[in-house]
């Protein structure tokens, strides 16, 4: 038996595949139904708690401002792109806890253990990244965003924590000696 396919069945077979093809990857999308996949109100929480507004300033004003609160606090320029408005710093600190409960472990911990290195405190590395970004619908106003981050290397140099900063505290402190910087920047103080 030869079965010959004629030209209206060659032209179906193509669009035929195709909707096969599009119907089951339409079956492989689906929405996200764990609740850990789903945005919270903590990323608007945070973001409002890392930025600040500055009215009557420049961007150039706030970043002279935000490089020399920087420096003052121990921090190490990394690097400053003025065009973009951004700036990376980082500083190294001790990473030895400071409540008593936990120092006092961490004591017990070293007394216990017959090796000398883990006398030695933990280290930390503080990155810092402020973006400076003019404010839609205001002239002459300026966003400021900082994010904070810390790496904690034990005492055998092993990376041992990532996290980022999420004290409210800290970032109000920042921001207070940013703004009294960009005020004398501004006023020419």
């Amino acid at each position: 038996m030869n079965v010959q396919l004629t030209t209206t069945q060659w032209s179906r077979r193509p669009t035929v595949l195709v909707l096969i093809l599009l119907s089951s990857l339409a079956a492989c999308t689906t929405t996200p139904k764990q609740p850990e996949l789903r945005l919270t109100e903590a990323p608007l929480e945070t973001r409002e708690m890392q930025t600040r507004s500055f009215d009557d300033a420049t961007a150039p004003q706030i970043l002279a401002s935000a490089i020399a609160v920087l420096q003052d606090m121990g921090y190490s320029i990394d690097e400053v792109e003025q065009e973009l408005g951004i700036i990376s710093a980082s500083k190294r600190a001790d990473a030895t806890p400071e409540e008593k409960g936990r120092y006092v472990l961490y004591l017990l911990e070293c007394m216990l253990s017959c090796t000398a290195w883990q006398l030695e405190p933990d280290e930390q590395m503080i990155d810092l990244t402020l973006a400076v970004f003019p404010r839609h619908g205001f002239t002459d106003s300026h966003a400021v965003r900082l994010t904070i981050q810390r790496q904690v290397w034990n005492r055998a140099g092993q990376l041992s924590l990532q996290e980022p900063i999420d004290d409210e505290q800290v970032y109000q402190d920042l921001f207070v000696k940013l703004s009294k910087s960009v005020f004398y920047e501004v006023s020419g103080l």
